[in-house]
């Protein structure tokens, strides 16, 4: 398929600037100039069926490592995830941020149950499509929160009950941010047992929804019922599905005390792409170390 990207809007709002100016990391003790931050631009991509999905892509400011797409949970968009996205950037992966027809921030008219996940589908694979445009040979992650960490696993093997799904060849590996549990007509334990990607799920002990999500423990499916490896759980003390509305929910009065968690599962989430999809052995070695309020459970 070809992809023809149209540029629409490249972001230079003020609230923008500052929080790539704080992403942006001076190296320590070298007195180096600090790395050049990710830039994020908007682009209109379009899907099998000419339909024009917008992305938010997110650039290193360097040659990139890897390329990753991330798909945003239910009723929110691609922009309430920028503080993980320009994360994902600065540590070196061009990222792609999908923003689904089902968004609230789409005109046209939502689509929903199966229909909503066979177009994200569809997006999702235009979007890989053009991730592999621009960079072919480098390694590809999946990842996404909620509804959108459904898509990354499926996107590494996850079988729907709604219709069948393959892992796609060019997913390395998948990061699931709250992932649902089993869901009728959507995703069962016999689904989650078909993952063939190395996988990274989060989770936290405040992470229930009711009555949708009645307990935490039900995004735990996808790790308890996997059998691929390497696969790692993480859990967060406290932790609740949108990190203290720093992912998914900005808009909302953020909860301090999972700033510091926070920072520590996307330093892990990035840990496990960089061990499994660039085979790198120092973030390999650092994937089981819990700092305070967090346990890791790391199958290999």
């Amino acid at each position: 398929m070809n992809n023809a990207a149209t540029r629409r809007a490249i972001l230079t709002g003020g609230a923008a600037l500052a929080f790539l100016a704080a992403a942006t990391k001076m190296p320590k003790g070298t007195g180096l100039k600090p790395p050049a931050a990710p830039a994020v631009q908007t682009l209109d991509i379009r899907d099998a069926d000419g339909r024009i999905v917008p992305i938010r892509v997110w650039r290193p400011g360097g040659k990139p490592l890897g390329t990753l797409l991330f798909s945003h949970g239910a009723n929110s968009n691609a922009a309430k995830y920028d503080a993980l996205t320009a994360a994902f950037a600065d540590a070196g992966w061009l990222t792609a941020a999908i923003l689904h027809a089902d968004s609230p921030d789409r005109p046209e008219p939502r689509p929903q149950g199966a229909a909503g996940l066979a177009r994200r589908l569809v997006e999702a694979q235009a979007t890989l499509d053009w991730l592999s445009e621009q960079h072919r040979d480098l390694p590809m992650v999946a990842a996404g929160h909620s509804f959108g960490a459904l898509i990354a696993l499926i996107l590494a093997g996850a079988r729907t009950l709604a219709f069948p799904t393959e892992a796609d060849p060019r997913v390395r590996a998948a990061l699931a941010f709250s992932p649902p549990g089993a869901f009728p007509g959507f995703i069962d334990a016999k689904g989650m047992a078909k993952i063939a990607r190395p996988i990274w799920v989060q989770t936290g002990t405040a992470d229930a929804l009711p009555p949708m999500i009645p307990d935490w423990q039900s995004h735990r499916l996808a790790f308890d019922n996997a059998t691929v490896t390497p696969r790692l759980l993480w859990i967060g003390d406290g932790v609740d599905h949108y990190f203290g509305n720093r992912i998914g929910r900005p808009e909302r009065p953020f909860s301090e005390p999972q700033a510091r968690l926070f920072q520590a599962a996307t330093d892990n989430a990035l840990d496990f792409a960089a061990a499994t999809a660039l085979a790198d052995p120092a973030a390999r070695a650092r994937l089981d170390t819990a700092p305070a309020g967090v346990t890791i459970t790391l199958k290999t």
